[in-house]
């Protein structure tokens, strides 16, 4: 298995394996659908090719094995504008007001998407990609890296276990509301604090 950069050749089957592990909101009342995904992860909102080609020039690393690409991790430099105008309306709960301080402190960055397909799930590969990123934020000035998880109406049971497990925590909840197809949608933000500063 090897870790590098994404390249542009690799965006239609980078594109497949995100869009491919996108939550379908459509089928929310079926259980079973609910369960697996809970179990297994997912992603939320689909990409097109033209919104992941402008990412290209981000940290957006990949993990190949055997020439496919079998998980990726992408991380943002901004912060995002659609939770800012949520937490200006008093739609976020801060666990302490020191960590929304934190999030909006510059430079700013957070996970824009993390994966690793279901066959190679659970063999550490996503702290790899996590470990990799951050070393190369520290030259960055890197000193919190952050990350939305979904807790409803689907909790996504992996990838609050990755995101704790790595040395993250929860410090803000967003409160309910309608969000990509999805009535009560919450997510919680979680940080990391680099090893580094």
């Amino acid at each position: 298995m090897y870790i590098r950069q994404v390249k542009a050749t690799e965006l239609a089957e980078l594109l497949q394996l995100i869009n491919s592990n996108v939550i379908d909101p459509v089928r929310i009342a079926d259980k079973d659908y609910i369960s697996k995904l809970s179990s297994e992860g997912f992603l939320v909102g689909k990409l097109h090719e033209d919104e992941i080609k402008r990412m290209l020039d981000r940290i957006f690393l990949v993990v190949t094995s055997k020439q496919r690409i079998i998980g990726y991790l992408r991380i943002d430099e901004e912060i995002d504008v659609d939770f800012k105008e949520l937490d200006m309306q008093g739609m976020v709960d801060w666990v302490h007001t020191d960590f929304k301080k934190y999030y909006y402190q510059l430079p700013h960055y957070e996970i824009g998407g993390v994966l690793v397909t279901k066959e190679f799930s659970r063999k550490n590969i996503g702290a790899s990609l996590l470990y990799k990123a951050m070393e190369m934020l520290k030259y960055k000035n890197l000193k919190y890296l952050f990350s939305f998880v979904p807790v409803s109406p689907v909790r996504n049971e992996p990838s609050l276990k990755f995101h704790l497990k790595n040395g993250f925590k929860v410090i803000a909840k967003l409160q309910p509301l309608e969000l990509w197809g999805m009535k009560h949608y919450q997510s919680v933000l979680l940080m990391k604090e680099s090893e580094w500063v």
